[in-house]
């Protein structure tokens, strides 16, 4: 059971960085057409700093802890 919630969990967030990921790049590239490249990394360097603050985060939540592996 353990393993099942751990493995839905990791999926939940997969998703959701995926989409994050697909929005930036939507927006950046919306903006300006040839910047297909640059919107990849942009969308991609914003979902890493996104998720490093988010572990940042949750060291001052209590029951959570933040740990930079978490982010890859």
């Amino acid at each position: 059971m353990a393993v099942a919630n751990v493995l839905a969990r990791k999926s939940a967030h997969v998703i959701e960085y995926a989409i994050l990921f697909m929005l930036v790049r939507r927006a950046v590239f919306t903006t300006n057409p040839k910047w297909r490249l640059k919107a990849s990394w942009a969308g991609f360097i914003f979902c890493v700093l996104y998720a490093l603050s988010d572990e940042f985060h949750q060291n001052f939540v209590p029951g959570r802890n933040g740990r930079p592996l978490d982010v890859g």
